[in-house]
């Protein structure tokens, strides 16, 4: 088993599997601290190392997010108030200068963080469809609808002529959305390890917006192979198909007709 702190970073000996800090604090960690079965002593142990490994590094990044121990708690004990400032931020009659307005601008990093962590929708602002762009804020509103579920959902386009698929995954680190790509030549099924787009070095490339991802999958793809696209500026992320999506109605759609249909 090969343990990588994000879903892009690929091992070259393709006989390990690889498995994230998030995925095994998520997946075994917080539900054996859970499980009433274990001693006192082996639940202090897991709750030591979930604390390590959410501490940063030297470059202020985490391995996981896993205050979700404490997030749970805050969320079931504040619930009314916190579902109270969403349904006011999503008012698009709000007074903005109101005393939950200004509490929300204050402390919406914090929040978001908490809601993050349990996996809850964010608290953001409701905008008028017609100013909705594939661009910054694009990602939240995508992952707040559940239309996009960060380090699930998967953007793909399939560029046929040279058999060859681009995938877009949307991850979250400190409340905080983010894009990662790369792609597969042969049939992909969401199975294969994709050749991600990495930075100089050598850790795997983020992106803010889905369109700077999906513009630099593909020059990367002809940078590496030598093979000419004939498209200069990548694939438009609108015809970007989703696939494991968080709505049944969004499968299979491409991003241009998630915005007409449900943006």
């Amino acid at each position: 088993m090969y343990l990588r702190t994000k879903p892009g970073n690929i091992p070259n000996n393709k006989n390990f599997i690889p498995i994230t800090y998030q995925e095994l604090f998520d997946e075994v960690i917080f539900k054996c601290i859970h499980c009433e079965n274990i001693t006192d002593e082996t639940r202090f142990v897991l709750e030591q190392y979930a604390i390590s490994i959410s501490n940063p590094n030297s470059k202020g990044t985490h391995m996981a997010y896993t205050e979700k121990i404490i997030a749970k708690k805050l969320y079931k004990k504040h619930k009314s108030v916190i579902e109270c400032i969403r349904s006011t931020m999503d008012d698009t009659n709000r007074d903005e200068k109101s005393d939950i307005c200004v509490f929300f601008e204050k402390y919406q990093r914090y929040l978001n963080e908490i809601l993050g962590a349990i996996k809850q929708p964010f608290i953001t602002k409701r905008i008028e469809s017609s100013r909705i762009d594939i661009g910054n804020g694009f990602l939240k509103i995508l992952c707040d609808k559940k239309i996009v579920i960060p380090d699930k959902t998967e953007l793909i386009f399939e560029r046929k002529r040279f058999g060859v698929t681009y995938i877009i995954q949307v991850g979250m680190e400190k409340g905080e959305y983010y894009c990662y790509t790369g792609y597969y030549e042969g049939e992909y099924t969401g199975k294969e390890l994709v050749q991600a787009v990495k930075n100089d070095d050598n850790n795997t490339y983020v992106f803010d917006t889905i369109n700077s991802a999906a513009q630099k999958v593909e020059l990367e793809y002809k940078n590496r192979t030598g093979k000419k696209t004939g498209v200069n500026d990548g694939v438009p992320a609108g015809q970007f198909t989703v696939i494991h999506s968080g709505k049944i109605e969004a499968e299979g759609k491409t991003i241009d007709e998630i915005k007409r249909e449900f943006l």
